[in-house]
């Protein structure tokens, strides 16, 4: 009878151990499920064979085992579910399993049943559970339980089952054979065990390494300012960095498995070259359907002995750099227009001086009629139109000569109101507002002749631009960032976008009689101190221009001009 449920039960024990959970607790829920097994394995095989080994008292009492085995068995399940002294527990079912184990072996023959085997899976299951100390305390067990079952049914404590024979040959030699096992296997499988051990041990550092290198070399990847990413041979994509994300807008989900040529539009010279690695710069369209620029270096994807299996792709985002150079190179067509223009503006000025000096000098000898006199009049307003024009269109050219010093700006500002009210363009209809925190201070260093022009420039152009009347507010603050802001609010009618994005270009004007030079003035004037202008504006709701200039500043280099 016992023999089909060796072959069952003894090949699952070895398999189990080659399976090697990491914990304890885990070896505890193993050892619940091997002993519901053997058990309900024994159950079937006791009842396909109940008619031919087991009379009916020995086939109630296994029965009976099984039971207390399955109520055992759900007993540790809940106790290693709510418990955590797993140690404890480990000597717990190993005791439990001995009890079971004399039990079925006491019903099915004694000292001769062939269930002697399962005193084996129990002293195995100690030396993985509690190592060495709980192979050695197992099979002394083991071997004690042996001698004590024999001698109580020799001495008549226990009946004798259907299986035991009265008389039982060779009993020393087959209790000093299963104590021999006993033993035996509690050695080897606690030197399997401890080698397990070891090797679990050293498999778990090395596995702990691993994953902080993965995680290392993953966050090296991903901390790339550059993009990254890699494909195979055939030129798909398997990795893609958090930058490449970034650059392109690109989920990664979306991109991996995808082809490269799809994703960055490349053509098939670009993607593969005889000549690895090299460079290229392309323009690509992200995610949000704008276009940029990446500047792209492809490599060899390489392994052990320099195998190439695939390709790495790594690209920087150069949209900004090419805008900066498109803006220096318009910079410096500028700056030697600019040039020729103001030598052209200094070779205008000095005939028109002479045109000028001639012609009011003919306007005091002729004598004229009143039409002549007009003409003459509207000559002498376009030719000082004309050098005015000239005049400013040189001082926006030439460098700006710095003085720079300790400014107030509350008194610079106190100033220029005082100047404007005396200005003819000033009515009764206009308020001029100006605040200002008087507790702090509201210093900068600069210039003040160039700070007062900006200043006059912005409050002269805020009444023209309210002809009707209105109100000029002025108000002065200090920045968290260590800079005072000056505000200049006007009531008047506004700008439109388009306006306010040409409102700082030469010649761009809003009032008749303007050149159009004096914010451009102005911008200059604040760039050659560090600071900042900013125009905010809607049509028909007043404008409000905003100084920004830093409290410290180191002298500007200005590049002299030759022509001034």
């Amino acid at each position: 009878m016992a023999v089909p449920c060796v072959r069952f039960v003894f090949p699952l024990a070895l398999s189990s151990i080659l399976i090697m959970p990491k914990h304890i607790r885990d070896w505890l829920s193993w050892l619940i499920k091997l002993r519901i097994v053997v058990v309900t394995t024994l159950l079937g095989v006791s009842l396909g064979l109940e008619s031919v080994f087991v009379q009916d008292q020995s086939l109630t009492r296994l029965f009976q085992i099984i039971i207390a085995s399955y109520l055992v068995s759900f007993i540790h399940y809940v106790l290693l579910r709510f418990s955590s002294r797993y140690v404890l527990q480990a000597y717990v079912q190993t005791f439990c399993d001995q009890l079971m184990i004399f039990s079925i072996i006491y019903v099915t023959g004694g000292i001769d049943s062939y269930f002697s085997f399962l005193y084996l899976l129990s002293i195995i299951m100690s030396s993985i559970l509690l190592y060495r100390k709980g192979a050695l305390i197992t099979a002394t067990a083991s071997s004690m339980l042996t001698v004590a079952q024999y001698l109580v049914i020799q001495q008549g404590l226990l009946p004798l089952t259907a299986y035991a024979p009265i008389e039982i040959r060779n009993v020393k030699f087959i209790i000093a054979t299963n104590v021999f096992a006993f033993y035996a296997v509690a050695y080897l499988s606690s030197q399997l065990s401890e080698s397990l051990r070891k090797t679990g041990s050293e498999l778990e550092d090395r596995q702990g390494k691993l994953a902080n290198l993965q995680a290392f070399n993953e966050n090296i990847i991903n901390s790339m300012r550059g993009g990254l990413c890699t494909t195979n041979l055939d030129g798909f994509v398997t990795l893609l960095n958090k930058s490449a994300c970034e650059i392109t807008g690109y989920n990664p989900e979306r991109i991996i498995g995808a082809h490269v040529n799809k994703v960055f539009g490349f053509s098939e010279h670009e993607r593969q070259s005889d000549n690895l690695p090299f460079r290229f710069e392309k323009g690509i369209m992200n995610a949000n359907g704008e276009e940029i620029y990446l500047g792209f270096t492809v490599s060899p994807l390489l392994v052990e002995h320099n195998r190439q299996i695939g390709y790495v792709y790594t690209f920087q985002d150069l949209t900004e750099i090419r805008k900066l150079e498109q803006q220096i190179r318009q910079k410096d067509r500028m700056v030697a227009m600019g040039r020729m223009a103001a030598g052209i503006a200094h070779e205008i000025r000095n005939p028109l001086t002479a045109i000028s000096g001639s012609f009011h000098l003919l306007k005091t000898e002729l004598a004229l009629n009143p039409d002549q006199l007009k003409l003459m009049e509207n000559i002498s307003l376009e030719t000082k139109r004309l050098y005015k024009i000239i005049t400013d269109f040189l001082s926006y050219a030439k460098p700006i000569a710095f003085s720079p010093g300790r400014v107030d700006l509350k008194r610079l500002t106190r100033d220029t109101v005082d100047l404007l009210r005396n200005s003819p363009e000033l009515t009764v209809r206009h308020k001029i507002e100006y605040s200002f925190d008087a507790k702090n201070s509201l210093h900068c260093q600069a210039d003040p002749d160039l700070i007062k022009q900006v200043f006059w420039n912005l409050c002269n152009n805020a009444v023209k631009a309210m002809p009707g009347g209105g109100t000029l507010s002025i108000s002065l603050e200090n920045t968290q960032r260590g800079e005072v802001a000056v505000n200049f609010r006007d009531t008047g009618g506004g700008l439109t976008k388009e306006e306010q994005e040409r409102i700082f270009e030469p010649f761009e004007s809003s009032f008749n009689g303007g050149t159009g030079l004096g914010l451009s003035i102005v911008l200059q004037i604040i760039e050659a101190h560090h600071g900042s202008i900013k125009v905010a504006s809607a049509k028909g709701a007043g404008t409000t221009f905003q100084i920004t200039l830093p409290k410290e500043m180191s002298q500007p280099e200005v590049e002299k001009c030759p022509t001034c």
